[in-house]
C-alpha cells in the first residue's frame, strides 16, 4: 500500500536536493519561516476500489515558492528545474511511480506566487484473505454429443 505521507516524503526530497538553499515547510507552518521558501502540501485522489484485487489512487503534490520580491523569470526557471528533477518516475519506499503532469500558475491576491502542481496515479493490487479452504483436486467429466 502507497502511504500519501511517503509520497510527501519523497517529493519534498526531490525539491529540497533540486535547490539546497530553500528551505521546504509544511502547511502547517505561519511563522518563523525564511524567504525565499518552498511551502508543500499533498492533496489525494479518490482512492477506488477497482476490483477486489486491485485499487487505484493518486495525488497531486503542490510547492508553493515564496520569494523575498517577485522575479517573474527566477520562478520560471525554478518551474523547468523542478520538472527537470522529477524527470519520469518518483521512488516511493519499494514502489516507483511515474510522473504525470506538471503544471504551474501564479496564485495570491497579486498573482504573483509561484505554485507548482506535480500529479501521480496509481494502481495497487490488494491483499486477498481466502475464506474457503483450498481444493485439493478437481474432477472434470467429458461428454461428446451427436457424432
Amino acid at each position: 500500500m502507497i502511504k500519501i505521507s511517503d509520497v510527501k516524503r519523497a517529493c519534498n526530497d526531490v525539491v529540497s536536493k533540486a535547490f539546497p538553499n530553500i528551505n521546504l515547510y509544511g502547511n502547517d507552518t505561519y511563522d518563523g519561516y525564511t524567504r525565499p521558501a518552498f511551502f508543500t502540501e499533498i492533496i489525494p485522489k479518490p482512492h477506488s476500489h477497482e476490483s477486489k484485487n486491485y485499487a487505484s489512487g493518486g495525488a497531486t503534490y503542490k510547492a508553493t515558492l515564496l520569494e523575498k520580491t517577485h522575479d517573474e523569470l527566477l520562478c520560471l526557471s525554478i518551474y523547468d528545474d523542478i520538472r527537470k528533477a522529477f524527470g519520469m518516475t518518483l521512488h516511493v519506499v519499494d514502489r516507483i511511480l511515474v510522473v504525470g503532469d506538471i503544471s504551474f500558475e501564479f496564485i495570491g491576491e497579486s498573482m504573483d506566487t509561484l505554485q507548482v502542481s506535480v500529479e501521480f496515479e496509481w494502481i495497487e493490487q490488494k491483499e486477498r484473505i481466502e475464506t474457503e479452504p483450498a481444493a485439493d483436486e478437481l474432477a472434470v467429466s467429458m461428454e461428446k454429443k451427436g457424432d
